[in-house]
């Protein structure tokens, strides 16, 4: 609270054509408060959104004419609302959490000055510092669509995805990895896992070393949480293939050999036999000597 961010005076940010200003805020806050300001002390131009009296304030300058467009809503109720402001050149508009909550014909050029932007306050001699929390605020020079402002009050909801892994004796799994298209978190002791993110639909995959994966679909809603759990199994061992084992090259060599020992002991009186069956050696012989 009463926080703020000096972005300077870079050239970029002396917009005149046409701005949107986005954000996500949170505040309890009444009086006014500004969490965006190029608001001159010398009065010559600028633009900024705040809260004033506990509505959203859009402020900017045409030619001489300060406008202060004010929603009929107010949103100082201590939740996240995401708000935005737009100017397009023809009209000018106000967006709260995703859709238009009201609009008015508004033309001209902006008048631009030379004073820092500030996150958080205006001015140093009119700060009206902002109370309370603000995340991802963007500054866009054109108009945006209905349809973007949506897509980004949409980009910015989240849930939470939770659950357990284990193994089909219903033992936790530590040390497995849950992903949901890019976002991750291992599982700890008891094989627990939280995610949190973006609403939508989710391939949610769990997997670990030595196991098969599993993977299943979640769709994550708006500040809900979604349980999705997993069994894992483990890897198959595969048993040794047995290979036949062909001894017809051993009985060659066994017949080579019996003949070699023929021709060198031909004063050996022998006889004897081998039957040859294919696949399969078996040598029987008797030898007499003179």
């Amino acid at each position: 609270d009463n926080n703020y961010v000096d972005c300077g005076n870079d050239t970029s940010l002396n917009i005149t054509n046409a701005i949107t200003i986005a954000m996500w805020i949170k505040t309890t806050q009444n009086d006014q408060g500004w969490m965006i300001a190029k608001y001159g002390f010398d009065n010559i131009g600028g633009y900024g959104l705040c809260i004033h009296d506990g509505k959203l304030q859009f402020t900017t300058k045409v030619g001489n004419t300060w406008d202060d467009y004010q929603s009929d809503q107010s949103i100082n109720n201590g939740e996240w609302h995401h708000v935005a402001g737009v100017f397009n050149g023809s009209t000018k508009a106000l967006y709260i959490d995703g859709n238009l909550e009201k609009s008015k014909p508004y033309s001209g050029s902006l008048v631009s000055n030379s004073d820092p932007l500030f996150f958080g306050k205006s001015t140093t001699e009119w700060p009206n510092p902002f109370s309370g929390s603000i995340d991802e605020g963007y500054i866009y020079k054109r108009g945006l669509t209905p349809e973007e402002i949506q897509e980004l009050y949409q980009a910015g909801l989240f849930g939470i995805i939770t659950g357990t892994v284990i193994d089909i004796t219903d033992t936790p799994i530590e040390g497995a990895i849950v992903t949901a298209d890019g976002y991750s978190n291992t599982t700890n002791s008891t094989g627990g896992y939280t995610i949190t993110l973006a609403i939508g639909n989710y391939t949610v995959t769990a997997s670990k070393t030595g196991y098969y994966p599993n993977s299943t679909t979640a769709q994550i809603l708006e500040n809900q949480t979604t349980t999705v759990d997993f069994i894992l199994s483990r890897h198959k061992r595969k048993l040794p293939v047995a290979r036949p084992v062909c001894v017809t090259g051993i009985a060659i060599l066994i017949v080579v050999a019996y003949w070699r020992y023929r021709r060198r002991r031909r004063r050996m009186r022998s006889g004897g036999f081998i039957v040859l069956v294919p696949g399969l050696a078996i040598e029987w012989a008797s030898f007499i000597y003179n």
